[in-house]
């Protein structure tokens, strides 16, 4: 899903890391640190507690708040967007700056949350 555009690769270039060291540690992040909870809400796990988002996994959802665009994961979700979940967890817990943080999130971990959890209900 993700784009490999110029742009990125400077992004990249500035913040030390390549592409696929990006994608490796999204997935990472991704199967680590978020679940589906038991009302198919994605939730995000860290410091010994888990934050439930309002990004429901499933085809409506998908379809009306989504709109099939994973770029629409991180204005997504109301008052408990995924989004502050993500930074806390990345300066927190995993100890990133602010700002790749943010870097991070837009351009890896929306776009693997968006395959890992709703690719395969887009071709359903």
């Amino acid at each position: 899903m993700l784009n490999n555009s110029p742009a990125l690769q400077n992004l990249l270039k500035r913040h030390g890391i390549s592409f696929d060291v990006g994608k490796r540690l999204s997935k990472k992040i991704v199967s680590k640190y978020t679940s589906i909870d038991d009302y198919g809400y994605i939730e995000v796990c860290y410091g010994g507690n888990c934050y439930e988002t309002h990004l429901k996994v499933d085809e409506d959802f998908l379809r009306d708040e989504l709109n099939y665009n994973w770029k629409r994961i991180i204005l997504s979700g109301g008052d408990e967007k995924l989004y502050n979940h993500l930074i806390f967890l990345m300066g927190d817990d995993l100890d990133f700056s602010y700002d790749f943080s943010v870097f991070f999130i837009i351009n890896f971990l929306c776009p693997e949350i968006y395959d890992v959890y709703y690719q395969d209900i887009s071709f359903s």
